[in-house]
């Protein structure tokens, strides 16, 4: 059985599966598939925020690269596309980033679902916008209306994968594993 750490974090893996059912292909090669995909995805919205920073184009080239050829970042998650979580989690944190320097608050309300539907750590990405609105009184892009759907999008995505995480098999105390 699965422990509850993990298995609050059911929902891509879950749509994975779904998809094996679906078209009939291996599991890993589904998982590997999507891994490169999100990797394409953030590099994408990586190098539009490298834009925007009105960095030269060598300055952007290197700093993809040195992403991308780093084997700790691109070819780990290749490697090891059953932490596809995490690649989810850095599309979300990417998307909400896009989303402050575009003015768009649809990037960035996408962003916190991706982003706390891979990982419960998700929940910082609403404390730095408390934080942005606190250092600026008020006057920040996201305001109270929009920290509080945050937090009731956070809620929400949480209690779902706290509610399928208590339906499932377990050895020991979810403060023991914590």
């Amino acid at each position: 059985a699965l422990q509850p750490i993990h298995t609050e974090r059911f929902i891509a893996p879950y749509l994975i599966g779904l998809i094996n059912k679906l078209i009939l292909i291996d599991n890993y090669i589904i998982f590997r598939c999507l891994a490169i995909l999100c990797l394409l995805i953030i590099n994408y919205y990586l190098i539009k925020i490298l834009f925007f920073s009105n960095l030269s184009l060598l300055k952007i080239i290197i700093s993809i690269l040195l992403i991308n050829l780093n084997p700790y970042i691109t070819r780990f998650y290749i490697a090891n596309p059953l932490i596809i979580n995490d690649l989810i989690f850095h599309i979300g944190a990417v998307l909400c980033i896009f989303s402050f320097l575009e003015k768009k608050k649809k990037y960035f309300y996408a962003g916190l679902i991706i982003s706390i539907i891979a990982r419960q750590s998700a929940v910082a990405i609403l404390l730095s916008i408390i934080f942005l609105n606190i250092i600026k009184k008020g006057k920040s892009f996201y305001n109270k209306k929009d920290i509080f759907f945050s937090f009731i999008i956070i809620l929400f995505i949480y209690l779902l994968g706290y509610l399928y995480s208590s339906n499932t098999l377990q050895d020991e105390t979810r403060y023991d594993q914590y």
